[in-house]
């Protein structure tokens, strides 16, 4: 993958959670990624576990992060 073609948002947290999305520069997400104690979990079991840990990355319903 060119990297001038797309950005990339990598966040960890304590190294209990990590967070990996891609998009290319027109705003399409490509890659999408979440892990939990190292291992591999869906995007809705993220954003269940998300809401008990205030402290771990919260993600909106669109794109992006919560403000």
């Amino acid at each position: 993958m060119d990297s001038a073609n797309c950005r990339a948002n990598r966040i960890t947290t304590a190294n209990t959670v990590e967070s990996v999305r891609i998009w290319l520069r027109d705003g399409t997400l490509i890659l999408e990624g979440f892990h939990i104690h190292n291992r591999q979990v869906s995007r809705a079991a993220y954003l269940t576990a998300a809401r008990s840990h205030p402290d771990w990355p919260q993600y909106t319903p669109g794109n992006g992060p919560a403000e």
